[in-house]
């Protein structure tokens, strides 16, 4: 008998705790799956639960290796508990304030720290998480957008209508969080869960449409199935989600008004006999959290009609509806015996008024994502993984002739697609682009990553209101990061040189971005 290493034995285990959207051990499991050392699951709904966990287990301990430390799993009769790992940043920006996907952390100009940690537990079908963060911004001052106050949007633009504020205030700005808390009953094919953890929605590795890491998650509950069940000619999964939305104390309008009602669902069908292939689809409603309490009709909003026209003369009669859609298709397919994936994501920021509408104009209000990742085994015991990403849900031309808004917008709820003041979905998605590139090295020793982002925060229009831009804001950001592994405390540091060309639709100006992470398993 071969003796695995403790590494290896502790994968073998049952899972405890959940695994993080954008986690370190996320992101490997996701290379490991496209080059085979994992077996094959849908990756468009997550956070994973610790069931789907003993899903994913590595097939080798090499693969093992690979992934971060884990805290040890400490048993009481069918209890089993687990010390989440503690993790502490530090952040830096020098000119302006930088950073994305990245939870709750708002890194404002100067220094930035954040602490999270807890603890996980799992008894049976039942699984629970506590993993609060901290975090504590300097936010000094820097220039703002001309003629704009610290609680406009970004570059000034749309003030009023989206909740995404240039500076949180004028001093320091702090906030504790529940971070990635959850509790989940997994019932045989059934889960239900009541979470304030992030939820990512489709296959982006950077730019989700919808819903990603970029903004701190937000209090919901949802039910839905607790693994891929087979229908025959294939399997479905998926989750129906609603919760509460809140702004920032900066938003446009404050009392009883400021919160929202989201519904929402998500769900992918894996076809029989094409591994590697998984088609969705998701929907996201913002509403007024009705001042009445919530009824049938605000749980239900999700499965409504996609066709104004078909609601007019029911839920909407006048045509005028305070609830803002969102909603996406989307595939990914993987190809584990090349080392493969691709993935692709097309939205709409609204509803079209009939089907008609809906096949002559597809680009009025819609974005998409496209991207692949290529990965190989440089040697026996480390990982090249190259990738790519492109976000675009800039204004068409359809703009000359009929009204357009940018994406995460919305005239009626003025909050926008964000929460506390950040974007639920892609950086980039309000300012219109984005992209990524990036080339990963893994080893048991830890992770060499270099990689060129763009974002696009605004585009400036010409005076007789065309699409076209007159100029845009966009930033350009490279850089390094180098992760070292002894035993259980990683340290991560990353660098990254931002230029942000014609910023606020002004002049130039360059940021440096120093982050510096300790991770430490128990």
């Amino acid at each position: 008998m071969i003796a695995l290493p403790l590494k290896a034995q502790t994968q073998l285990q049952q899972s405890v705790g959940f695994l993080d959207v954008g986690s370190e051990k996320e992101r490997v499991l996701r290379v490991l799956q496209i080059l085979g050392d994992v077996p094959l699951y849908p990756w468009s709904i997550r956070q994973l639960s610790p069931s789907e966990q003993d899903r994913l287990r590595p097939k080798t301990p090499a693969a093992v290796a690979l992934l971060p430390a884990e805290s040890r799993v400490r048993t009481f009769g069918a209890l089993k508990v687990k010390v989440l790992p503690i993790e502490a940043q530090a952040i830096y920006n020098s000119a302006f304030p930088y950073g994305f996907n990245d939870g709750p952390i708002w890194a404002g100009k100067g220094l930035t720290g954040a602490l999270e940690g807890g603890i996980a537990a799992r008894i049976g079908p039942l699984s629970f998480q506590l993993e609060p963060m901290v975090f504590d911004a300097q936010n000094a001052a820097f220039p703002l957008a001309p003629g704009t106050t610290p609680q406009s949007p970004v570059s000034g633009y749309y003030g009023g209508t989206i909740d995404l504020p240039q500076r949180f205030g004028d001093r320091a700005y702090r906030r504790f969080d529940l971070g990635q808390s959850s509790v989940r009953l997994d019932v045989g094919p059934v889960a239900a869960e009541f979470s304030t953890a992030n939820q990512w929605w489709g296959p982006a590795l950077e730019s989700p449409l919808i819903l990603g890491n970029n903004a701190p998650g937000y209090l919901h509950a949802s039910i839905g199935t607790a693994h891929p069940v087979n229908i025959g000619v294939g399997s479905v999964h998926g989750h129906v989600v609603w919760g509460r939305l809140e702004q920032s104390p900066y938003a446009s309008i404050q009392g009883p008004d400021s919160l929202r009602f989201m519904s929402g669902f998500v769900g992918v069908f894996e076809p029989k006999g094409i591994p590697g292939l998984e088609l969705g689809a998701a929907r996201f409603f913002h509403s007024p959290w009705p001042t009445n309490g919530l009824s049938h009709a605000s749980f239900s909003r999700p499965f409504e009609g996609i066709l104004k026209a078909s609601l007019e003369s029911t839920t909407n009669p006048t045509g005028v509806d305070a609830d803002n859609q969102l909603a996406s298709v989307f595939a990914r397919w993987a190809f584990p015996q090349s080392g493969l994936e691709v993935y692709g994501e097309y939205g709409r920021e609204d509803h079209n008024i009939d089907s008609r509408d809906l096949w002559q104009e597809p680009d009025h209000d819609a974005g998409y994502t496209i991207g692949l990742q290529r990965g190989w085994h440089h040697s026996s015991s480390a990982l090249l993984v190259v990738r790519g990403e492109v976000l675009n849900t800039r204004l068409s031309a359809l703009g000359q002739g009929r009204l357009q808004a940018p994406w995460y917008v919305h005239g009626v709820l003025t909050q926008g697609h964000t929460e506390l003041g950040q974007l639920l979905g892609a950086p980039g998605g309000f300012g219109g682009s984005g992209a990524t590139v990036a080339l990963d090295s893994y080893s048991p020793n830890g992770r060499w990553t270099i990689r060129w982002d763009r974002i696009a925060r605004a585009e400036g229009r010409a005076n007789d209101g065309s699409p076209i831009p007159a100029t845009s804001d966009i930033l350009h950001s490279v850089g390094l990061e180098r992760e070292i592994v002894r035993g259980p405390i990683s340290y991560i540091l990353q660098a990254h040189a931002v230029w942000d060309l014609n910023r606020d639709l002004a002049g130039d100006r360059f940021n440096s971005n120093l982050t510096a992470t300790v991770r430490a398993a128990w």
